[in-house]
């Protein structure tokens, strides 16, 4: 099962909770066993440091959170993360309505969506039942912005990405 936990990465940036600005992540410290630890934290573009932060009062922005989860998922047998999937985004914006949202994008490789230039039916079933899956596991992390998951053609080398 996915690790919904923060556990933060040495160079990633991160908000400190109490402190204003983005720090990065200088150093680590897992405590035995608990899945959890602290953090040596510098202050973006300066010398200020600060120096065993408890993990639980970091975060990152729900973008890159989200990356980290399905990344998580590529390496779970049981989630079953799809070979016809060619990579995947991640942006932070508004939706139609204004509220703060996540949009996921998955890449389909085209040439399991069409057979012969026919679409299958079939096929297109099991994305949307990958993307279905996705979407619910994402729901129950009860994320602040609002979660859409989408899948498109991976027509080029540059729409997969991940």
């Amino acid at each position: 099962m996915i690790d919904a936990r923060y556990q933060p990465v040495v160079g990633e940036q991160v908000h400190a909770q109490g402190q204003t600005g983005i720090f990065e992540v200088v150093s680590v410290k897992p405590l035995a066993h608990t899945g959890l630890g602290t953090a040596d934290l510098k202050l973006t573009n300066t010398p200020f440091e600060l120096k065993d932060v408890p993990w639980s009062a970091l975060s990152i922005d729900e973008d890159r959170f989200v990356e980290r989860i399905i990344e998580q998922l590529k390496e779970q047998p049981d989630f079953g993360f799809p070979d016809f999937i060619r990579g995947y985004e991640v942006k932070a914006r508004e939706d139609h309505t204004g509220d703060p949202s996540l949009f996921v994008r998955f890449f389909v490789a085209n040439d399991f969506l069409y057979t012969n230039g026919i679409p299958s039916w079939e096929r297109a079933s099991e994305v949307n039942h990958f993307l279905d899956r996705v979407r619910n596991l994402l729901l129950s992390l009860d994320l602040k912005r609002e979660v859409y998951v989408r899948g498109s053609g991976a027509g080029s080398k540059t729409d997969a990405s991940r």
